[in-house]
């Protein structure tokens, strides 16, 4: 299986399986990187950790998500994988959606980091091909 492929089939397990069926595709020492600021801190070391935000997150707050992957572009840094995250919010009952982009490092068949940006700009200088 190459790159790709997992990046693919971890998204795949989230949009079937949430969270937990996720995190079969990260490396037990992932390093999951927020932009600087936000509220829950910048960085998540661990699966554990990784879950227990997740959790937090996303079963609080919404009912269900999905992530639909633009493109997939092997960057000298990684990989670069536009995403449009949906989710459907249980108080308010609206439907959300926002588009980030991840820098995902794959190790063996798993994924062992991963940054996330919410402007293309900074995603594209972080991976290597921005100005």
């Amino acid at each position: 299986m190459n790159d790709e492929d997992v990046i693919r089939r971890a998204v795949a397990a989230w949009n079937e399986g949430g969270v937990d069926a996720f995190l079969e595709w990260v490396t037990d020492d992932i390093e999951w990187h927020h932009p600087t600021g936000f509220p829950e801190g910048d960085l998540w070391c661990g699966r554990d950790e990784l879950r227990s935000q997740l959790h937090d997150q996303f079963d609080a707050v919404f009912d269900a998500g999905t992530v639909e992957v633009e493109s997939i572009t092997r960057v000298p840094r990684g990989w670069l994988v536009p995403i449009r995250h949906s989710v459907h919010a249980r108080t308010s009952q609206m439907d959300l959606a926002w588009q980030a982009w991840f820098l995902m490092t794959v190790s063996g068949e798993r994924i062992s980091a991963n940054q996330v940006f919410l402007n293309r700009g900074q995603a594209e200088q972080a991976a290597g091909i921005g100005a």
